[in-house]
């Protein structure tokens, strides 16, 4: 597995659409609620998380200071296949007074 990390650069637009999609074949184990394909809401939550998800990405990088990252991992013999992801943030750093005394790794 090959993980790569975004923060300072945007993401490029394969891997966001391979992200995106990933939430949207997923959306009853990423969703707070579990919601079933049985569910009358399920279609609304199939457009809805994945709409969020890629409004984070479209963010990354948009404004220096802000700590946000996405971590990518890429399939290692197909490399450009993502196979999963994770949202990183460091909150505290939103502190001013904390952010002085924390570096976020």
């Amino acid at each position: 597995m090959i993980i790569t990390r975004y923060d300072t650069h945007p993401i490029p637009y394969g891997v966001g659409d391979q992200v995106i999609q990933l939430v949207a074949d997923n959306v009853t184990e990423l969703s707070l609620n579990s919601v079933p394909p049985s569910n009358l809401m399920y279609e609304v939550f199939r457009w809805a998380l994945p709409t969020e998800v890629g409004v984070y990405l479209s963010r990354i990088s948009e404004e220096p200071g802000k700590p946000v990252e996405l971590l990518v991992a890429f399939d290692e013999v197909e490399t450009e296949v993502v196979t999963g992801f994770q949202f990183c943030t460091c909150l505290w750093l939103l502190i001013p007074r904390l952010a002085e005394s924390i570096t976020c790794v």
